[in-house]
């Protein structure tokens, strides 16, 4: 097997496996800065990932979301950029930088 070919399959690989956020250039400091509460959902679809559902039934897919925050139906409070600027390889939600999250007790209202 020749090189390009086995490192273009292990890209094509890699690239359908993992969700990927790529930057399109301009002004990385662009995007509303937003404040919400909801919920942390598991999507089954193209591999699976974690998405964002806010209060109001808004779909966003957070790029950096840590790890201890990757539970399906989390209650969270976030504060975030809307990442206009940023292509995603899920095709779900709009891309969302977080700034800062916070779980929400059980009791806690949305």
């Amino acid at each position: 097997m020749h090189f390009r070919t086995l490192l273009f399959g292990l890209t094509v690989l890699c690239l359908t496996i993992a969700p990927v956020a790529v930057s399109c250039g301009g002004d990385e400091e662009k995007g509303s800065i937003i404040t919400m509460t909801g919920t942390i959902t598991y999507i089954d679809l193209e591999g699976g990932f974690y998405g964002f559902v806010s209060g109001n039934g808004d779909r966003y897919f957070p790029i950096n979301l840590d790890q201890q925050y990757r539970v399906n139906n989390t209650k969270v409070r976030i504060k975030g950029k809307i990442r206009e600027n940023v292509m995603t390889t899920i095709m779900w939600g709009t891309p969302l930088e977080i700034l800062k999250i916070q779980g929400l007790c059980q009791g806690e209202s949305l």
